[in-house]
């Protein structure tokens, strides 16, 4: 199946999982309650703050700016602390006007503001399509890289994106008009999305971090060593400085709150206050775990060599480039998840605000349209496709031209604008709406000439003069540099202006306004339960019921009728009408038709929005002109008997009312406690009488007062009744010592409970079990003791099992301490928990003097390992060193190291084991060395035959020559006349040009390549000789006479001088060899070790010690010298061919090496040579010596 198939095929899997999730939770009540009443959903649900830009565009800040990347959320941390003061007062607020968004809260904020409303609207709406046409990029861009798309295929991404998000976001979250706005399903879904998000981000920082890399440290050593050190440092003159994160912070407290679908999430889709306290951990716990990877994964796209521009998306190309399909799909899901929940809450609190703070004022201003009314969840449906559709738009014009980073830092300055209007409204009683407009106006002017206008002029709509000159030529008015600042990044710039502008607008204009009562903020609305004093308010028993209500529900339903279908209009109806009234009437008084017409007003502006409610009862009023009147009057005959102003009166009866629906809350509360205690109740005794463990009440004294079935069962009784009447004294007749008991009660005086006390008891029938105590005393109210309550569990199984254990341990304990190897367990801090015997032997350090030290102090000679012991307790990976050289009694051994991690009870620990591997080490070098010689003996043989055809020729004619020069040959002399050149001159000429002695020269040359190629027949060629048993002794005499006579050992050096020691062991039998080879191979070694003596020197008089011995079944002969010696390097060499420490023209390298063929190949022995600089060297030879019977074998064996 095509690799874009399978993409496209996944992705509509989870496309209708998560749709799956929102549709059944929208059908199901007992899931819409689950999803309301959860604080855990409401925290992820909070998690749409992380968006594209959090998903794949902060790692593209990380990359362009560094450690700035943590001022998002360092920023939205600081704006969370704030959320127990300033979310709580919103979501109260949000309770008792049932505000549906950022702009109905403003609204509200001064005097249910339209103009507020309209233009907190338009700075959102014009605000958040960059963002949305951040999320649309970047999943275009991770779904190109995923597809590898192109032509018509990557053409039609962005249209069925577009047509998916649009359709998802009304299935999922705009399917009815709900007066509360509330979409759990939606909520669920986010919720959904959330989780996957986070566990994308998290495995591919992971996996990047520490399988593509080797950790942090690593990552940080190599940047520190490359072109992008700078980044990993505080200060980064290239695109941070101290204004930009002072920016970045400012922009992400305010937007943790403000941003239209986050205000929609935290305030509206809030079902209880209480989740706060939840929302304030989890929500940056969350942002943390964002933050953790995302400089890892900049650096580690950096040092792979990838462009900076393309750093939006590391996420996604790092897996995919390394060839991991999965993990590249679960990024690529990760980062659709995060734009897709972030465009449906967006579009869907847009679309809300369009229709109620928009479209709804321009029906009531062009009558025509008075028929939208009835559509307004069509006109919705209507708004989210036309906000996706710009989003996409807005991509394709300018998106292309910014880093996700920059486009979603525009959308957040533009969000910005609310903060100041917003605080005010809830904290300054002098704000006003003139004041609110004024600066919402001026700052948002200034922000779209210095951020969004930018962002066209790079897009190439406008012209790049006015980025450059300004607008007309003003050079003041450069949107970058304006009045001619020029110390602050762009964005730094845009918030600063915008800002100042917007908040002195905000201030000098309320300071220098009077407002009216409709200007000022309702604080009463806004104002701490806490600050409100109680009231006594006049009875208004006293007021008529003179009111038709059949009458005022026709009005209320002609009302409702216009914004619902009939059926919806009449249930609102009936809804607001029983939310005053519970029992049958015909007529009302004035003051419940008031409360009546609050409901109204609220139900309405759910749907509809503040400012629109409040119009929408201007056009269809409930009260008569002399209603009004009356109403009028009744407030002010409460106004005089208080004796309180206006102002004061409201606050009381808001404060009244929110008592009176708190006191039903709490009545509800208890209602419900007493039954959750009476289900508890039954629930405990159903424990009590079921449980498995025993339960018991007793007397200080002995005596039981209660058990359980279980407690009776465990002391082998029938009944529970049984034991209580047959137990008079448990301390004798229960414990199977008396003083346990006693122990368990002064623990019990002492601390008031007990926990874990174990012990042996006695059962009805004589036998014992082992049980385990937990229980507390409880005291009367003078403080004495009362009785004890506890439980008892048998644990004679685990006893056992325990017992089981402990033996084993010991078993193994003993297994290991018997092991030739040296066995170390260690701690993650590489304290010693486990010791050996081997290692007791190694150290002469005992176990117990060892245990709980650092390694590296009990065993010194560890240290340099410890490295690779870190490795795998971090890892959990098995760490294999071998061929560790070490000096051990004078004697370098070999060591091979194994360490193996390993987990117990959560912590983890490794063991090492060390084994003395030098003679294995010996074994495979002498295999390594024998299959050289084979490999080379073959190509000896070769070279031999080539080379000694021309050298013959060359011996000969140098032969040949000589002779041609004889005076005593007749021949030579007749000719040399012939030619009129006399042989005696001729011979003089040649002596005087020393041509003859070239001539020697050539001949000796010829003759010594001739014994090389001799040597070299003789490596190459297996002896076809016959093998005869022969006395080792005797033969290294012979050798020994030889090379004190031998011509050419004489020439070098005077080999009497050495002083010869013969240690011959009489067990030693004759062992079957060809005499000669053998006799060739000592010779050798004794002509090497004189050398070595006589040109380098020894240690005191130079001495040979030769040695017969028998070794494990076979003749060893070892020669050893007090010469110089051999460091490592030259050890291994010494017996390769043409490998010689010698000078020029003194040694040819071929030896040792023939000798090692023919200790090995021709006779199937061993040969070995042990050397250390300054200590000699002793070479050793074993020979087998085959079973066999004197008597019956001949001499002479083959």
């Amino acid at each position: 199946m095509p690799k874009q198939t399978i993409i496209y095929a996944v992705f509509g899997i989870y496309l209708a999982a998560l749709l799956t999730i929102a549709l059944a939770v929208e059908r199901s009540p007992s899931l819409r309650k689950r999803v309301s009443d959860s604080p855990l959903v409401y925290a992820l649900s909070l998690a749409v703050y992380h968006t594209v830009w959090s998903f794949y565009g902060i790692t593209g800040q990380a990359a362009t700016s560094g450690l700035a990347y943590l001022t998002t959320h360092i920023g939205s941390t600081l704006g969370i602390c704030l959320w127990p003061s300033v979310l709580r007062r919103i979501i109260r607020i949000k309770r008792r006007q049932r505000i549906t968004s950022v702009a109905d809260f403003l609204s509200i904020s001064y005097g249910r503001s339209q103009g507020v409303a309209m233009l907190v609207t338009i700075i959102a709406v014009i605000g958040s399509l960059p963002y949305v046409s951040l999320q649309i990029k970047g999943i275009l861009a991770s779904l190109t890289i995923m597809t590898e798309a192109e032509g018509t295929a990557h053409a039609l991404h962005g249209p069925i994106l577009v047509t998916i998000m649009i359709l998802f976001t009304i299935l999922a979250g705009v399917r009815r008009i709900d007066p509360t706005e509330r979409h759990q399903g939606m909520v669920a879904a986010v919720a959904a999305e959330s989780i996957v998000k986070l566990v994308a981000f998290v495995t591919v920082g992971i996996v990047v971090t520490y399988s593509l890399n080797d950790g942090f440290g690593d990552l940080f050593r190599r940047a520190a060593a490359s072109p992008w050190a700078e980044l990993t440092g505080l200060s980064m003159e290239r695109e941070s400085s101290y204004a930009s994160w002072m920016t970045g912070m400012i922009l992400a407290m305010n937007a943790i709150l403000f941003l239209p679908r986050q205000f929609h999430v935290a305030v509206v889709e809030n079902s209880d206050e209480r989740h706060i306290r939840h929302a304030i951990w989890i929500l940056p716990l969350y942002m943390l775990l964002f933050s953790f990877f995302a400089f890892p994964l900049a650096l580690s796209g950096l040092l792979a060599g990838m462009p900076i521009d393309q750093a939006d998306t590391f996420v996604l190309s790092i897996p995919h480039a390394n060839n991991m399909p999965w993990l590249a799909g679960l990024a690529f899901f990760g980062g659709f998840s995060a734009g897709l929940s972030m465009v449906m809450i967006t579009t869907m609190t847009m679309a809300n605000m369009i229709t109620n703070h928009l479209l709804l004022p321009m029906v009531e201003i062009i009558p025509p349209l008075g028929g939208l009314r009835r559509r307004l969840l069509q006109c919705r449906w209507a708004v989210v496709a036309m906000f996706i559709l710009l989003g996409y738009g807005f991509n394709a014009m300018v998106g292309e031209s910014y880093m996700l980073v920059r486009m979603g830092s525009i959308s957040f300055a533009a969000v910005l604008q609310f903060a100041p209007a917003a605080i005010g409204g809830l904290y300054w009683s002098r704000a006003s709406r003139a004041g609110a407009l004024s600066g919402l106006g001026a700052g948002f002017a200034v922000w779209c000439h210095t951020l969004l206008l930018p962002a066209f002029i790079r897009s190439g709509w406008l012209s790049a003069s006015i980025l450059s000159e300004g607008p007309f030529g003003i050079a003041l008015l450069v949107p970058e540099r304006l009045l001619g600042l020029t110390a602050m990044d762009s964005i730094a710039h845009g918030v600063f202006w915008s800002m100042l502008v917007n908040i002195s607008c905000y201030i000098t204009v309320s300071l220098a306004s009077t407002p009216v009562r409709s200007d000022a903020p309702d604080h009463e609305l806004f104002m701490d339960d806490s600050t409100a004093r109680e009231l006594s308010l006049p009875l208004t028993e006293h007021l008529q019921r003179n009111i038709p209500l059949a009458e005022r529900a026709q009005r209320i339903e002609r009302l409702f009728h216009d914004y619902y279908s009939p059926e919806q209009a009449h249930a609102h109806t009936q809804t607001s009408i029983r939310a005053v009234i519970d029992d049958e009437r015909d007529v009302i008084t004035i003051e419940e038709l008031m409360r009546i017409r609050d409901h109204v007003e609220r139900t309405l502006t759910g749907s509809l929005g503040a400012a629109m409610a409040r119009r929408a009862l201007h056009r269809e009023p409930l009260f008569d002109e002399g209603e009004q009147r009356q109403l009028a009057q009744m407030y002010a005959n409460i106004l005089t008997e208080l004796h309180v102003p206006p102002n004061e009166l409201r606050r009381r009866i808001n404060f009244h009312q929110e008592r009176e629906a708190l006191l039903t809350a709490h009545a509800d509360e208890l209602a419900q406690a007493n039954r959750q205690l009476r289900a508890a109740e039954e629930k405990y005794r159903s424990i009590f009488e079921n449980g498995v463990e025993g339960m018991f009440q007793s007397t200080p004294d002995g005596r039981f007062m209660s058990a359980n079935p279980s407690m009776a069962r465990i002391l082998g009784y029938d009944t529970p009744e049984d034991l209580v009447a047959s137990i008079t004294d448990i301390g004798t007749q229960v414990y199977a010592s008396p003083l346990d008991r006693q122990d368990l009660i002064a623990q019990l005086t002492k601390n008031g409970f007990v926990a874990g006390h174990e012990h042996q008891i006695r059962r009805k029938d004589g036998s014992r079990r082992w049980v385990e105590i937990h229980a507390r005393l409880v005291r009367d109210e003078t403080g004495a003791p009362a009785h004890i309550d506890g439980t008892l569990k048998d644990i004679s199984k685990r006893k056992q099992a325990e017992a089981e254990i402990l033996r084993a341990s010991r078993y193994v304990k003993s297994i290991i301490d018997s092991m030739p190897s040296i066995m170390i367990s260690v701690d993650e801090e590489l304290r010693v928990t486990h010791w050996n015997l081997a290692a007791e032997s190694a150290t002469g350090l005992a176990s117990d003097s060892a245990l709980n030290r650092y390694i590296g102090d009990v065993y010194a000679v560890f240290e340099p390992q410890t490295p690779a012991l870190r490795t795998a307790l971090e890892t959990g990976t098995p760490q294999r060193l071998e061929k560790i050289p070490r000096l051990r009694d004078e004697s370098l051994r070999y060591i091979e190291i194994m360490i193996y991690p390993m987990s117990a009870e959560g912590k983890k620990e490794a063991v090492i084991r060390e084994d003395d591997v030098t003679e294995r080490v010996r074994m495979e070098e002498m295999m390594i060395q024998t299959e050289k010689m084979m490999s080379v003996g073959g190509l000896a043989a070769g070279m031999a035959h080539e080379i000694n055809n021309p050298l013959g020729g060359i011996l000969q004619a140098t032969q040949n020559i000589r002779r041609r020069l004889s005076t005593e040959l007749e021949a030579n002399r007749r000719v040399a006349e012939e030619v009129a050149c006399p042989l005696d001159h001729m011979l003089e000429y040649m002596r005087k040009r020393k041509i003859l002695d070239m001539l020697d020269g050539i001949r000796e040359s010829g003759e010594r390549a001739a014994r090389i190629v001799a040597n070299m027949l003789e490596f190459s060629r297996r002896s076809e000789s016959k093998k005869t048993f022969h006395d080792m002794g005797e033969l290294l005499d012979r050798t020994l006479d030889l090379a004190a006579k031998d011509y050419d050992l004489k020439k070098s050096y005077d080999f009497r001088h050495v002083t010869i020691v013969r240690d011959y062991s009489p067990d030693v039998p004759a062992v079957p060899c060809i005499a000669s080879e053998l006799e060739q191979v000592f010779l050798n070694i004794l002509k090497n070790a004189a050398q070595a003596m006589t040109f380098h020197g020894s240690s005191g008089p130079p001495t040979i010690t030769i040695r017969t011995l028998l070794h494990n079944g076979m003749a060893r002969v070892d020669i050893t010298d007090n010469g110089p010696g051999m460091d490592e390097h030259t050890r291994l060499q010494v017996f390769k061919p043409f490998f010689t420490t010698k000078a020029v023209g003194i040694g040819t390298g071929l030896g040792l090496s023939v000798s090692y063929f023919i200790i090995t190949t021709n006779h199937g022995g061993q040969f070995t040579v042990e050397s250390a600089p300054g200590k000699g060297a002793t070479f050793s030879i074993r020979l087998p010596i085959p079973q066999r019977d004197d008597a019956h074998l001949p001499p002479e064996i083959s």
